[in-house]
């Protein structure tokens, strides 16, 4: 396990105009977003193995557009087919062999980094999107839906990701420009998914894209970045332009997540 930092440029100062009720942000000090990538043994860890085995059978989670689709070219057709790959993908949870990897992977790739003292959630949401789909997830910041601020995801995809197939997440707090970040299979992405926007593209790549994601709390009191400085760029006062919660049926499913502790 290796993690590393990516930063992009320096912090610059930004006029934010932000609606919350009457109230307007004015200066703050706009950041850049940090992403750590964490490098795993894919030999100790084999996602995309397992899954074109035992879940999807396909000799290649990358090129499963090409059977899935059967040649036919339609971006509908191709969305509502990742939908339903999604569901079958989902059952995974339930078999014991996947339990038993997926903690492996968090206590000892990524809890391992805060100490063992984090809290995470169970079962990871899973994402598929083919060659030729519309976008799966529309832009979105996390704590807007969960009410939470305290969370950094962690985003595992299965195979190499780039472009229109992986994840487009916001450049600098409050640009509202997104820009796509590159994974690899074997990485593990981690951000600020509360306060960043992101989603997905239409794939126009000709790589269908299968990955996992959740999200941990940092629990430590005894260093001085606990969050591994994740969080740490948010600018003061920030979170007063997030809109509030909205009850409704994905707040409740968010409520219904299990979290576990890592220690």
């Amino acid at each position: 396990m290796f993690a590393t930092e990516l930063r992009a440029g320096q912090t610059d100062n930004i006029r934010i105009f932000a609606a919350h009720g009457n109230q307007r942000i004015g200066w703050r000090l706009m950041a850049n977003p940090v992403f750590k990538f964490v490098t795993y043994d894919t030999a100790k860890y084999p996602f995309a193995r397992l899954f074109a085995e035992q879940v999807v059978h396909t000799p290649n989670l990358a090129r499963f557009h090409e059977s899935r689709l059967n040649g036919v070219s339609d971006s509908e057709q191709a969305y509502e087919a990742s939908l339903a790959t999604r569901r079958l993908v989902r059952q995974v949870t339930q078999r014991p062999w996947f339990f038993k990897l997926y903690r492996a992977f968090v206590l000892n790739e990524i809890a391992s980094l805060f100490g063992l003292k984090m809290a995470y959630n169970w079962p990871p949401v899973f994402r598929v999107h083919l060659a030729g789909a519309r976008s799966i997830s529309a832009w979105h910041r996390d704590t807007e839906v969960t009410g939470r601020h305290d969370l950094i995801a962690v985003w595992v995809p299965f195979v190499d990701t780039f472009g229109a197939n992986t994840i487009w997440i916001e450049n600098k707090y409050g640009s509202r420009e997104l820009t796509p970040v590159a994974v690899k299979y074997g990485q593990a992405l981690m951000f600020d998914s509360g306060y960043l926007w992101h989603c997905s593209v239409a794939n126009t790549t000709d790589v269908t894209r299968f990955s996992m994601d959740f999200r941990v709390s940092p629990k430590r009191t005894d260093v001085e970045q606990p969050d591994l400085g994740i969080l740490s760029p948010r600018p003061p006062g920030y979170e007063k332009q997030l809109s509030r919660v909205k009850p409704g049926a994905q707040y409740d499913r968010v409520q219904k997540i299990v979290w576990d502790e890592a220690a």
